[in-house]
């Protein structure tokens, strides 16, 4: 399993400041997303959520730019936390590069 933390620091990540204009389709799949995290998803999200690290507030699923949906996202550091397994990236650099570059 690979996971990627990525900070950006060439300004703010282009948010859509509410779902409203986000496509349906994309919330839609954010949700479900929420609702069948993959194991080391859900570990993280167990970490992520304790106590101790509620300091800051953090997104999970998030749709983006209306085509993207991070893993988790914390606004204020402009934080993107993405977990891959070799199964889902198998393939797919190039997808993720163009991600990269649109976000």
């Amino acid at each position: 399993m690979s996971s990627t933390a990525r900070r950006f620091m060439s300004g703010s990540l282009r948010l859509m400041p509410d779902h409203e204009k986000q496509p349906e389709y994309l919330i839609k799949f954010a949700r479900q997303n929420r609702q069948n995290l993959s194991l080391p998803e859900r570990l993280l999200w167990r970490r992520l959520k304790q106590p101790a690290n509620t300091e800051l507030s953090i997104n999970r699923q998030l749709p983006v730019l209306g085509e993207y949906i991070l893993d988790y996202f914390y606004k204020d550091l402009q934080l993107a936390i993405e977990i891959d397994s070799r199964a889902w990236h198998d393939g797919r650099e190039e997808d993720d590069d163009i991600r990269q570059r649109a976000i």
